[in-house]
């Protein structure tokens, strides 16, 4: 009998997903001469070197809810970006090919893309480099993509985002409800529109000056605030120094205000992602994460008594 891969260790999932990126290799028709697993989270992802020397990132979609309508979508907004001559990773084809891993129960997708040349974006940026990532934030937000009748983002209209809440936590549960109302006043008053969703320092390549984004699989659509939000959560961490504020703000043309929020209902736009995170951490099969999900519950109580003290996001209080 086939043991089921959540239950299997870091080390044979890995083994297992191995002939299954091969297959996928095959099916965008590539022939390796190297397969490399670079990074294996929610998601796995290979570094593929080709027998003629193109570099290539092939990417296995495991334990995200996405389904194929949303990684189409992704795959036409990048090429549409790309077109524009925003600095994204570039797919290599519009091909997303599905498959079955041996004791996993849903099906897996696979998505390919030219490889980025350049250095992982630095986890404690300047004030300078972090607005730049504003400023491309902007971009993103104001080159929407033409989609096909067969493709489409699902709406980021709660912090969850569709996801089983599994929290148990009452206090947590009781801020997830303020964050929820904080989701449904901004969508009343701010227009919709594609976002990235997930642009932290391990999304983002940095080469010669220049920030290129790649990971559009948590693209959704929604009020571009939200956005804005999850960019102050990727970059405040308890050792942050510079201010996240004067970095960010100059690169939009708006504030939370214009859209009648006040600064703590955005401030809990900014905590829902770390309970949408924590949640997260109940979906996952990879062992990693999983062991993690204490840890998780103990910071997010942290961040939201915080929260409900000061009217702020300040993960200072984890030192």
């Amino acid at each position: 009998m086939t043991t089921p891969f959540p239950r299997l260790t870091k080390l044979s999932q890995i083994a297992r997903l191995r002939p299954v990126a091969i297959r996928f290799a095959d099916e965008f028709n590539i022939q390796p001469q190297s397969l490399n697993l670079v990074h294996y989270g929610y998601n796995a992802t290979y570094k593929v070197i080709t027998q003629t020397g193109q570099k290539l990132a092939l990417k296995l979609i495991l334990d995200s809810p996405r389904e194929l309508p949303h990684l189409k979508a992704e795959l036409t907004w990048c090429t549409q970006l790309a077109s524009k001559g925003i600095p994204v990773a570039q797919p290599l084809s519009s091909l997303v090919p599905v498959g079955q891993l041996a004791g996993y129960t849903k099906p897996i997708y696979a998505q390919c893309f030219h490889w980025l040349p350049g250095r992982q974006f630095p986890q404690f940026p300047t004030q300078v480099q972090l607005h730049k990532v504003a400023q491309l934030y902007r971009q993103l937000h104001e080159s929407p993509p033409v989609l096909q009748e067969d493709e489409y983002f699902p709406n980021c209209d709660e912090p969850l985002v569709g996801t089983e809440c599994r929290i148990t936590d009452p206090l947590i549960l009781d801020t997830l409800g303020e964050c929820t109302e904080s989701f449904k006043k901004l969508w009343k008053t701010q227009p919709a529109t594609p976002i990235h969703f997930d642009l932290h320092a391990q999304n983002l390549i940095y080469n010669r000056g220049i920030v290129h984004p790649f990971d559009f699989e948590f693209s959704h659509f929604a009020p571009p605030l939200i956005d804005i939000a999850d960019l102050f959560f990727s970059f405040h961490y308890p050792k942050t120094v510079i201010n996240l504020e004067d970095a960010i703000w100059p690169a939009f043309n708006y504030r939370p205000s214009d859209f009648g929020l006040s600064e703590r209902e955005f401030q809990s736009l900014i905590v829902a992602r770390k309970i949408l995170l924590y949640n997260d951490l109940y979906h996952t099969s990879n062992p990693d994460l999983k062991s993690i999900l204490e840890r998780s519950h103990k910071s997010t109580k942290l961040l939201v008594e915080q929260f409900n003290r000061t009217n702020r996001y300040d993960p200072s209080v984890l030192l």
